[in-house]
């Protein structure tokens, strides 16, 4: 190799060096393939109440209280946190840690169940969750032992839900697919490096 051709190779070299430290940089602040940003909402039940229990069970109105976050990024509802107030036959707090309809969007709660898991209730809403407000179209209430009553979804079925706070947090960049494109330039640079000490 002339003096002509190494001055060449190691000029390449350079540029090499400083596209491939660029995209590296480029990649990290402004990368496509980023964590995406959770957004999670936390509900809570305005007005809520249904009439429970048909006859000859007990029948009473119940309060509907509490609420419930949901991860709008994954599609995730946890927390759940729902306290009837009423009838003594029905009354209690159902909690569930996490629901979901495998990542999809949707728009009901169920299973809750309560501390003795002696029963649990199912809540449907007008909208898939995101929506605010977001009124209450179906609400039963079911004993494990197979007793148990059902709201009323006409007339005592009442309330809706109401997104209180949003929080969200920052996505984190993660490995992008386009380091893969660097790989042809790192081949490049290291065939170049190996003839310039070769032929030096």
């Amino acid at each position: 190799m002339t003096h002509e051709e190494l001055r060449m190779t190691r000029w390449i070299l350079r540029i090499l060096s400083c596209v491939f430290a660029l995209t590296l940089t480029l990649i990290f602040l402004f990368g496509s393939a980023r964590a995406s940003a959770d957004t999670v909402d936390t509900y809570v039940f305005s007005g809520a109440s249904a009439v429970l229990g048909v006859s000859p069970e007990p029948v009473g109105l119940e309060t509907i209280t509490g609420g419930f976050t949901f991860d709008a990024t994954t599609n995730v509802v946890s927390a759940v946190d729902i306290t009837l107030t009423g009838n003594s036959a029905y009354a209690g707090t159902f909690t569930a840690a996490s629901l979901s309809d495998g990542g999809l969007p949707f728009d009901f709660l169920n299973p809750a169940v309560n501390a003795g898991a002696t029963a649990f209730i199912n809540l449907t809403f007008a909208s898939d969750f995101g929506a605010s407000p977001d009124a209450l179209v179906g609400f039963n209430w079911i004993s494990t032992g197979g007793g148990g009553g059902s709201g009323v979804p006409t007339n005592d079925l009442k309330g809706k839900i109401v997104i209180s706070s949003t929080t969200t947090t920052s996505g984190v960049p993660e490995p992008s697919s386009v380091v893969l494109l660097l790989m042809p330039l790192v081949a490049i640079a290291g065939f170049l490096t190996r003839r310039a000490q070769t032929t030096a």
